[in-house]
C-alpha cells in the first residue's frame, strides 16, 4: 500500500511540474498585439474619425474604471483601449471602452457616454487635427452698443468647468473669452460686475487641452487688455460662493447674465448636470444657488450638452433661457472646433459680426437693438448640427423686450412717497412701445397712468403704509409686466414701546431702550427734557442718561423721513435731594407734557358688533398697561385734557376707506356689524397727526 501511494504522488509531482513548464511558456500579448488584434477585429482597420487612447500597463481583473458609469474590468487581466467616437464634441457622448485579454486574446467592448480618467493612457491614434478658425475680434469701434445708458446695474456670471485638463477643450475658453469680450466691448459691462469661474481658475498648472495631445494653463486674460479676468475654479463650492456675494448685492433694479459652457450629462428625464472642475453639479443643485439672487432681469444662455434639461428647473419669474439642445441631446461644436456652434451663432447676432468679419443683422423688427429672442432665433436657424435648441421666457413675451444692453427700463423713482408728489420713471423704453402704470390702494396717479414717466401722490395726505408701483410696458411683442417696486407712504410708522423706568433720581445713569419695529426708511433719533443733561449719549435705538432736575420730565424717540417724522414718548418722574435748583423745562413739541401724557386704545379687539375708542390719561393706566402693544402714546401737544374734535378713519387692507367719524369725546363706541370680518385699521387724526391701531373683525 505505501508503495501505491509513493507511485501516485510522484505521478501527481509530474503533472505539476508539466502544468508549471505549460504555464511558463505560455506567450503573454503585449500592448502592441492587442492594439493589432483590435484594430482588426473591432475597427476592420479603418479607425478613421476617431481619438483612441491604450493604457500604459495592463490592468488587474474586476477593478472599478474612474467613470462616472460604474464600469468593471473583464474577470481576466487585459489591455485597456478607450475609444472617443465623436473626437472633440462635449461630452457625454457615445465612446467605447475596449478590453483585450492579455492570454487569449479575447476581446470585450463595453459601450459608454463619458471617458474614463485619461491622465495615465497614451492617445495611439489621431487623425490631423483641424486647423483653427478665426476668433472673434470685438475691438473695433463700429461694433459698439448704440444704446447710451449706464451698465451699473447689470451683472454677469460666466461658467465653464471643462470635466479635467484632458477634455477641457480650448474651445470652451474661446467661448468664454469670446462671450466677456462682447460684455465688455460692444456693451460696456463694468469688469468688477463680471464674475468668471474657469477650469482650475487662478492656477499656473496645466488645465487646458490644445489641439490632440497638447496642454497649457488657461489664459486669465480673456479679453487681451492686460488685465486677468478669471476669479475662481469652477467648482461647486466656488458657484455656491459666487452666487451668495450676488444674492447679497443684487436687487429688482439689476439684471444677471448668466453664461455656460462645457460638458454635460443625463440621468433620467429632465434630471440633467453640467460638468465642472473634477466634479459634476446637478441642475436642481443649480438652481438652488441661482435662486439666492433677487434680480429683476435673468438672461441665461447655457452650451454644454443636454443643457435643455434644466430649462424646468431654472424657469421662474422674469427669466429668459437659451440652451443649444434638448434634454436628452449632446450639444456640438462647430466644424473647426474653435467654438460651439449654438453660441457661435448666439455671440454672433448679439455682436453683429461673425469672427470672419461678416456683418449679422439678427434685429428682424428693425428696432435698433438685439432681443433675446432675435438672438435665439438666428442662432438657432443658423444652427448646423444635429441638435434642437431650446428657448423658454417665462414671462410670456420677456425675451422680445430684454437684451444685453444696458438694463435700460428698469423702474426709477423714490422708495417713498409723499404729499409732496414723487415722480416714477421707465428709461429708453423699446422704440414704438409705451407702458402703463398701477398701483396700491393707498396710491395715486394724480396726472394719469401712461406714459413712461408719471407722478404719485398719497391717497389720504394723513395716511402712511406700504405700497407698491407697477408698470406694464405694451410693445410689438406684446406686454411684459415689470417687478413691482416696493415703497413706503408717507411718514414712518413706530410700532413698539420705550422701556426703562419711569421714574428716576438724579446724579445716576438710566438706560432707555425703543423695543419694536419701525415701518418705513428712517432715520431715528431720541429727544429729552431740561431735566436730564446735555450729555445724554444714545447708541441706535438705545439711550444713556443722568437726571440733574426735580419734576415731570421725558424721553423720546423720533424715526423721520422725508415725508415726515413719528414720535414715540415716555414721561419721566425726577426726584431726589441733590438735584440742582431752578433748571426750566424748555418747552418742546416732543414733550410727553402735563401730568405724562395719553393714551389710545381700542376694546374688544378682535371685534364683533363694535368696538370702542379711548383716550386714557397717564394716570388711568398702570405701567403695564402704558407698554402694552395695543396701546398707543398720544403726546400733549397733540391732545389736551379738553378734548377738541378729532376724525375716526376706519380702512380695510385692500379695500380703501369704509368708515369715517368725527368726535370730542374720551370715549366712543364705534358700530362695526356692518364691516365684513377681515382685517382692518383704525386712524385717529389729532391737530394734523395720525395715530393708527390694527382693528380686527371676526365673528
Amino acid at each position: 500500500m505505501k508503495k501505491f501511494y509513493r507511485v501516485l504522488f510522484f505521478l501527481l509531482f509530474i503533472l505539476a511540474q508539466g502544468d508549471i513548464l505549460m504555464a511558463q511558456n505560455v506567450k503573454k500579448i503585449d500592448r502592441n498585439e492587442a492594439w493589432q488584434l483590435t484594430l482588426r477585429q473591432v475597427f476592420n482597420g479603418h479607425p478613421e474619425g476617431k481619438i483612441i487612447y491604450a493604457k500604459k500597463e495592463l490592468i488587474a481583473k474586476r477593478q472599478k474604471l474612474e467613470e462616472i458609469r460604474e464600469i468593471y474590468t473583464p474577470k481576466s487581466a487585459s489591455w485597456f483601449f478607450f475609444v472617443d467616437l465623436m473626437p472633440y464634441q462635449s461630452w457625454g457622448h457615445p465612446c467605447q471602452y475596449i478590453f483585450v485579454d492579455c492570454k487569449t486574446g479575447e476581446i470585450k467592448s463595453i459601450k459608454s457616454d463619458f471617458p474614463p480618467n485619461l491622465g495615465d493612457m497614451d492617445i495611439i491614434y489621431v487623425e490631423k487635427t483641424p486647423e483653427k478658425g478665426k476668433l472673434f475680434d470685438f475691438s473695433k469701434p463700429l461694433l459698439k452698443s448704440t444704446r447710451v445708458a449706464s451698465t451699473n446695474n447689470d451683472y454677469a456670471v460666466i461658467i465653464s468647468g471643462g470635466m479635467d485638463k484632458y477634455n477641457n477643450y480650448e474651445r470652451y475658453w474661446n467661448d468664454c473669452s469670446a462671450i466677456y469680450s462682447a460684455l465688455v466691448d460692444v456693451y460696456g459691462y463694468l469688469d468688477d460686475h463680471i464674475y468668471v469661474l474657469l477650469a482650475d481658475g487662478t492656477s499656473s498648472a496645466s488645465d487646458r487641452r490644445i489641439g490632440s495631445n497638447s496642454y497649457d494653463s488657461s489664459p486669465l486674460d480673456l479679453d487681451g487688455d492686460g488685465d486677468n479676468d478669471v476669479q475662481y475654479a469652477a467648482t461647486k463650492a466656488n458657484i455656491r460662493q459666487v452666487f451668495t456675494v450676488l444674492g447679497g448685492k443684487l436687487n429688482r433694479d439689476d439684471h444677471l447674465f448668466v453664461f455656460t459652457t462645457d460638458h454635460g450629462g443625463l440621468e433620467s428625464g429632465n434630471n440633467v448636470f453640467i460638468n465642472l472642475w473634477n466634479e459634476t453639479m446637478r441642475d436642481d443643485e443649480f438652481a438652488i444657488e441661482l435662486n439666492k439672487v433677487n434680480a429683476g432681469r435673468f438672461n441665461i444662455v447655457m452650451e454644454q450638452c443636454h443643457s435643455g434639461g434644466f430649462i424646468d428647473d431654472l424657469t421662474f419669474e422674469n427669466r429668459t433661457i437659451a440652451t443649444a439642445c434638448r434634454a436628452d441631446e449632446n450639444s456640438f461644436s462647430r466644424g473647426a472646433f474653435t467654438y460651439n456652434e449654438f453660441v457661435y451663432h448666439w455671440i454672433s447676432a448679439i455682436a453683429g459680426i461673425t469672427p470672419e468679419g461678416t456683418a449679422v443683422d439678427a434685429d428682424s423688427n428693425n428696432d435698433g437693438w438685439i432681443s433675446m429672442e432675435e438672438a435665439f432665433i438666428y442662432a438657432e436657424s443658423n444652427d448646423e448640427q444635429i441638435e434642437h435648441p431650446q428657448y423658454d421666457s417665462t414671462s410670456g413675451n420677456l425675451g422680445c423686450m430684454t437684451s444685453l444692453d444696458p438694463y435700460v427700463w428698469n423702474l426709477n423713482g423714490s422708495k417713498l412717497v409723499c404729499n409732496s408728489g414723487n415722480t416714477y420713471n421707465l428709461n429708453n423704453l423699446p422704440p414704438g412701445a409705451s407702458a402703463t402704470w398701477t398701483s396700491s390702494s393707498n396710491i395715486i396717479f394724480p396726472s394719469g397712468n401712461t406714459g413712461s414717466s408719471v407722478s404719485t401722490s398719497p391717497y389720504s395726505s394723513t395716511s402712511s403704509g406700504s405700497g407698491w408701483i407697477e408698470a406694464t410696458i405694451n410693445g410689438d411683442c406684446g406686454d411684459v409686466t415689470l417687478p413691482r417696486k416696493e415703497v413706503w407712504v408717507g411718514k414712518p410708522e413706530l410700532d413698539g414701546n420705550i422701556s426703562g423706568s419711569s421714574s428716576v433720581s438724579c446724579n445716576s445713569m438710566h438706560i432707555y431702550d425703543y423695543l419694536g419695529m419701525i415701518e418705513g426708511e428712517s432715520s431715528t433719533r431720541w429727544v429729552v427734557g431740561l431735566q436730564f443733561n446735555d450729555i445724554s449719549t444714545s447708541n441706535g435705538y438705545q439711550l444713556f442718561v443722568s437726571p440733574i432736575n426735580n419734576g415731570d420730565g421725558y424721553v423720546t424717540f423720533v424715526a423721520s423721513n422725508s415725508c415726515g417724522e413719528d414720535i414715540l414718548c415716555k414721561p419721566v418722574s425726577v426726584s431726589g435731594w441733590d438735584c440742582e435748583y431752578g433748571v426750566i423745562n424748555r418747552p418742546s413739541r416732543y414733550s410727553c407734557g402735563g401730568s405724562g401724557g395719553m393714551y389710545m386704545a381700542i376694546f374688544p379687539n378682535p371685534a364683533n358688533e363694535y368696538t370702542e375708542l379711548n383716550l386714557y390719561s397717564s394716570n388711568e393706566l398702570s405701567d403695564v398697561q402704558k407698554n402694552s402693544k395695543s396701546t398707543i402714546s398720544i403726546p400733549y401737544n397733540e391732545l389736551s385734557q379738553n378734548m377738541d374734535e378729532y376724525e375716526i378713519q376706519i380702512w380695510h387692507e385692500s379695500k380703501g376707506l369704509v368708515k369715517q367719524m368725527k368726535s370730542c369725546d374720551k370715549r366712543l363706541q364705534i358700530p362695526t356689524n356692518s364691516l365684513p370680518e377681515g382685517t382692518y385699521f383704525l386712524l385717529v387724526f389729532i391737530n394734523g397727526e395720525v395715530h393708527k391701531q390694527q382693528l380686527i373683525i371676526k365673528r
